[in-house]
This record gives structure tokens, C-alpha cells and sequence, in this order.
């Protein structure tokens, strides 16, 4: 049987996507008593805009093909690509798809300059994904880095 790391994405679920500060002090209390952390915790602003997959290769920086998650199939839930996404086949989440970007020219140019820096700032080797989202505005703001590539082992993505 195949082995899976299922500890990616521990905690971002819809559950944890907290509208106001009472919100925000349940989901933080849940996931404290859930997963038996007690230091500090990382809270995001929650961008509700496009969401953005950057990939660049080896130290010529060489920019893949630019991607974003498509939410269409999972009706009124946060915008999240999380746990359940990845692990949890009965989630409306695993319904989400990467798809080719359709950000304009300029934002792709942008972006992947960006990600350009970012691998050389963060002295990055052989492969990085960087995830960004989109503000209010249409911005996209970056979100993370990720030292995996995000091929999956069920070849979810068109790519």
C-alpha cells in the first residue's frame, strides 16, 4: 500500500477560517487542544482572491508554467486549499483542481519575477513553489514557500 505523509496541512480547514475575533479564539483554542500546541501560532489575513502556484527549478531560475487553484466545484466553502484537499477524498474540497493560470501577462511577469527573488533571497536549491493570493484588488501578496514540488502522488494537476 502506498504511504502518504499525511502531515501537510494539519489545521487549514474550513473550521479554522475565522470571520470575526470571537471565531479566531475558537478555531486557535481547537486547534491548541487538537494538535497539543501551546507556543506560538502563525495567523493569516484570509485572501479570498485568486490562488497562485509559482514553481522555479534550479539555479538558473527557470519559471514553470504559472498556476492557480480552481474552487468552482466546492460551492460557498472557504477558498482554502487545505488538509482536506490533499487527504480527504469524501471533502467537497477534493473536488478543487490546478489549472493553468489565467492571471493577465504584467501579473504572471510580476509574480514570477518575484518568485525569482524569493528563491535567490531564501538561498533555494534545485526546486521551490511559492503560493501568492489575491487581495481585494486583484494584488496577488505572497503566502509561503514550499520546498515541495506539489506533484502529487494521484497526478491531480494538468501539469
Amino acid at each position: 500500500m502506498l504511504q502518504r505523509n499525511i502531515y501537510s496541512d494539519l489545521g487549514i480547514t474550513a473550521l479554522n477560517v475565522a470571520k470575526d475575533a470571537t471565531a479566531l479564539s475558537v478555531a486557535v483554542k481547537n486547534i491548541r487542544e487538537h494538535f497539543g500546541i501551546y507556543g506560538e501560532l502563525v495567523v493569516q489575513e484570509f485572501l479570498d482572491g485568486r490562488d497562485i502556484n509559482v514553481g522555479v527549478l534550479t539555479d538558473e531560475m527557470i519559471v514553470l508554467p504559472i498556476t492557480e487553484e480552481d474552487y468552482s466545484e466546492i460551492g460557498d466553502l472557504p477558498k482554502i486549499c487545505g488538509f482536506e484537499s490533499k487527504w480527504d477524498e469524501a471533502s467537497p474540497y477534493w473536488k478543487i483542481k490546478t489549472k493553468p493560470t489565467t492571471l493577465s501577462e504584467k501579473d504572471q511577469a510580476d509574480v514570477a519575477k518575484w518568485s525569482q527573488a524569493l528563491f535567490k533571497r531564501l538561498d533555494a536549491h534545485d526546486y521551490a513553489r511559492f503560493d501568492w493570493r489575491a487581495d481585494a484588488n486583484g494584488k496577488p501578496r505572497f503566502i509561503e514557500a514550499n520546498p515541495n514540488c506539489g506533484w502529487c502522488w494521484d497526478g491531480r494537476s494538468l501539469y
